[in-house]
């Protein structure tokens, strides 16, 4: 397939772009070893290179341009180059600086970018283990208590697995084991991060000021009581999701036409808002969920719903949420009747994208678009 060039890509991101976009896994591991070839260091290729085209691919899929199978595909072959990159290329200093394992958040099977970070570390002198994709706290704790690597590092790809970074964050406190976190999920700064007790590093080359800087000071306290209206919330989300569509229907009568599998997904796309809020609240950060709003409206948008559904949606969900819950209650207050940008005025959420994988929304399969059965699974 073809897409028009973007502005702003250097010309190797364009071109590998246009190569994994065309379905060519082969082509672009060449591609990577003659840059490789050229005399281009291999972190340099990974960072520079490699991570902004699948940022490229994320941006296109959310507006449509890419479909969900485009994307698999095309994320695919830029695992496939990094996997070539990480044999060809010889990291130029032994693994001296220490051992340490690299696995994503309890949840996240978005890898990509966890596999990047794994080869990063590798190449800066780290002896490596890369444990690949969501592992349940239990077996985590069994294996750091086997393996005793020096430092844990969590990557969270999209905020809805922020719960999943703390329950291994606590995994490897109580082996001993120093632990970083970071990726997308996270957000561009420390506060998310901090807010859970955990040091963050912002980028593969940050990893030595996280572990150098003191442990984020929490209010223990605080944090539970986070945590447990974050819990309550995800086990009350079927009977909220019921009575949000119930109380959608009055503000966008078209639902009452809806076929059953668009009603499935309607209630699909629900039940990511309620997930992301409650994720808002365990961070502590209303930006979260603002950020993933406007995220939405794009997808929405770009796939043909009008700009009113989602400001909607959300009114309905904040007229039927129940009371007890003063966090997310008070993030959906300040949402509710703000509206939320068109997909012409929000480029910027365009972001959200950049950097990582994105989870496949209902909005994406009323249109379509067919992701995996569970996202980011097939990565």
């Amino acid at each position: 397939m073809t897409t028009p060039n973007q502005p702003g890509l250097s010309r190797p991101v364009q071109e590998l772009f246009d190569i994994v976009v065309g379905r060519s896994a082969r082509q672009a591991a060449l591609f990577v070893l003659d840059l490789l070839d050229s005399g281009r260091p291999m972190d340099g290729l990974v960072t520079d290179v490699l991570a902004p085209v699948q940022a490229e691919v994320g941006a296109q899929w959310q507006r449509s341009v890419l479909t969900a199978a485009d994307e698999h595909a095309a994320t695919a072959a830029i695992d496939n180059a990094l996997a070539t990159l990480a044999v060809a290329g010889r990291p130029p200093i032994p693994a001296d600086r220490g051992t340490m394992a690299v696995v994503c958040a309890e949840g996240d099977w978005h890898t990509l970018p966890a596999r990047m970070a794994a080869e990063l570390w590798r190449w800066d002198g780290w002896d490596v283990t890369y444990l690949g994709g969501s592992l349940p706290p239990a077996d985590l704790g069994r294996w750091l208590a086997s393996a005793r690597p020096e430092v844990l590092a969590v990557t969270c790809s999209v905020p809805l697995f922020i719960p999943g970074v703390l329950s291994l964050g606590e995994t490897a406190a109580e082996e001993g084991v120093a632990c970083v976190v970071g990726g997308r999920g996270l957000g561009t700064d420390s506060r998310r991060a901090a807010a859970l007790g955990l040091r963050w590093a912002g980028s593969a080359a940050g990893l030595a000021g996280a572990l150098d800087g003191p442990e984020p000071s929490v209010d223990r306290g605080e944090l539970s009581d986070r945590r447990s209206e974050t819990q309550d919330i995800e086990s009350d989300i079927a009977e909220v999701v019921d009575a949000a569509v119930g109380a959608l229907t009055a503000h966008y009568p078209a639902i009452s036409s809806y076929t059953p599998r668009q009603l499935f997904h309607t209630r699909q796309d629900y039940a990511f808002i309620v997930q992301f809020l409650s994720a808002a609240v365990l961070s502590d950060d209303p930006l979260l969920f603002t950020e993933f709003l406007r995220w939405q409206q794009v997808i929405l948008t770009s796939r043909g719903l009008p700009a009113s559904v989602l400001p909607m949606s959300i009114d309905a969900l904040h007229d039927v949420f129940p009371v007890g819950y003063e966090r997310a209650k008070a993030m959906l207050g300040a949402a509710t009747g703000s509206g939320f940008p068109s997909e012409r005025d929000s480029r910027s959420t365009e972001d959200m994208a950049r950097g990582s994988e994105v989870p496949r929304t209902a909005a994406a399969r009323r249109s379509g678009h067919r992701p995996s059965p569970r996202p980011g699974r097939s990565r």
